[in-house]
């Protein structure tokens, strides 16, 4: 979890777009595990 909160960081840093892309992707991959793991 801390592994993708410092890549958002630094993609944030790199490139708004690129942080925000693996943002989405960190909340997608968190709400199919919360589902999965229901």
């Amino acid at each position: 979890m801390i592994a993708i909160v410092s890549k958002v960081n630094e993609d944030r840093r790199n490139n708004s777009s690129a942080g925000l892309y693996v943002l989405a992707r960190a909340q997608v991959i968190l709400l199919i595990t919360k589902v999965h793991y229901r």
